[in-house]
Order: structure tokens, then C-alpha cells, then sequence
């Protein structure tokens, strides 16, 4: 198991935040997620990746997710 808390951060960039989670120590591994997706596709993978890596899993800003400002 991962010692780690799973919680967003968020990233402001200018009026929009861009929210990602860094989970895990080690090789960086970036996920990024396609049109329509959201950071959450990923949750089955963050845990397996992070065991030797360091896992960014971004959700890229569209429609349907809100922003955080």
C-alpha cells in the first residue's frame, strides 16, 4: 500500500485552476485523460503507477467540470 493521502491540488493559471493530484515517489509518470474525461479515469492506476513512480494525474479544463477559483 502507498503511504500517501489522496487529496487535489490545484494549480492557478491566470483566472482558471487546473486540478491534479502527485501521488508516489520515484520516475515521473504524467496521465493525462481525453476529450470528455476527467482526472477520476485514472484512480485504478494512480495507486499501481505509484508504487516505483511519481504519478501526475491531471484534469484538463472542458465543459463539464466546474472550475475552482
Amino acid at each position: 500500500m502507498i503511504p500517501h493521502t489522496l487529496f487535489d491540488r490545484y494549480a492557478n493559471i491566470g483566472n482558471v485552476a487546473l486540478r491534479y493530484r502527485v501521488v508516489g515517489v520515484g520516475q515521473p509518470v504524467i496521465l493525462l485523460h481525453g476529450i470528455g474525461g476527467f482526472l477520476e479515469y485514472w484512480e485504478r492506476n494512480i495507486d499501481v503507477l505509484a508504487r516505483h513512480n511519481t504519478v501526475y494525474a491531471l484534469s484538463l479544463i472542458h465543459i463539464s467540470e466546474p472550475t475552482r477559483q
